[in-house]
């Protein structure tokens, strides 16, 4: 097993922008280079609610993607989007809100909303995915996220109970007891596979190509994150987030495994994760510093 010692001289001179810094921050602009863009490039929603007693609730929330306009003086302009079925159709798996398919921006309204409504499907079909495509205009062109994919969760998928928001808590390295969202996402083809998003307690760097995977067993009592992953994420176009597991005498381990146990109430009921005692999390790009460390002990409880 290859050790890392942590050391406070291996994270950049600038520590505090490097880790709490958004990798997707927009570039600065002016309007002769104004352009429209979804804020985030995924989104996804369970197609129902589970209720307690293991019914099926329909779904009452809706998917909003978030469109911005980015210009300095506020362009009014209407630019149009299209919906493109893929494993998910439309009035089969969800239905558009927004039918217009237009939005329309102004110097007050810079951010605008697509809303779509999931539809339950009652078979096992694994999750489905759609996408919508925005369209540029004579004055405004498209940003980088111009294509937004949208997931609509299959609550008959066994690890329904499991995936979803979780408040987790721990001692952050730099700035000591701390709370963050962390979610788990379902994988497109392993029904026992979960994606951790924002496991190392930095919400600039949690996206969908900075997550790790974990196994779970069939009983649903544990997760097996493997140590040594490396994130989708290139940091500089070559070099990856390393998700370490640090011990309690500070060494990263990027071999073996962290065994997070799946906790449940008396009824069987997932309530939390329990990430034991042996490792904490270190998120660590190779000669350039770290983007999240948390110490050993911890904790997460189902939202």
């Amino acid at each position: 097993m290859k050790k890392h010692i942590l050391n406070i001289l291996i994270v950049l001179a600038g520590l505090v922008a490097f880790t709490a810094c958004d990798k997707n921050l927009p570039p600065v602009f002016d309007d002769a280079n104004a352009f429209v863009a979804f804020d985030r490039n995924n989104a996804n929603m369970d197609e129902a609610l589970i209720d307690e007693d293991g019914s099926i609730i329909p779904q009452t929330g809706i998917i909003r993607l978030p469109v911005t306009l980015g210009s300095v003086a506020g362009l009014s302009e209407t630019i149009k989007f299209t919906v493109n079925d893929g494993t998910a159709k439309a009035g089969v798996n969800f239905r558009l809100l927004t039918a217009s398919g237009t939005l329309t921006f102004d110097a007050t309204n810079r951010t605008q909303y697509i809303e779509i409504q999931p539809l339950y499907f009652d078979q096992y079909t694994g999750d489905l995915k759609f996408t919508v495509t925005l369209e540029a205009s004579s004055a405004v062109k498209l940003g980088y996220m111009s294509t937004c994919t949208v997931t609509i969760g299959d609550v008959d998928h066994p690890l329904s109970a499991l995936v979803g928001a979780y408040l987790a808590s721990g001692v952050d390295y730099w700035d000591g007891p701390s709370t963050w969202t962390l979610t788990l996402y379902k994988d497109d083809s392993d029904d026992h596979m979960v994606w951790f998003d924002n496991i190392f307690n930095n919400a600039g760097w949690a996206d969908v190509d900075t997550r790790y995977y974990g196994n779970v067993s069939e009983d649903l009592s544990t997760i097996t994150v493997p140590l040594g992953q490396d994130s989708e994420y290139k940091y500089g176009g070559s070099t990856p987030v390393t998700l370490l597991g640090l011990d309690e005498n500070f060494d990263g381990h990027d071999s073996g495994n962290m065994i997070i146990t799946i906790v449940k109430d008396a009824s069987g009921k997932i309530i939390g994760l329990d990430f034991g005692e042996e490792f904490g999390i270190w998120a660590y790009i190779a000669g350039a510093g770290s983007i999240g460390i948390v110490l050993p002990g911890i904790t997460a409880e189902k939202m």
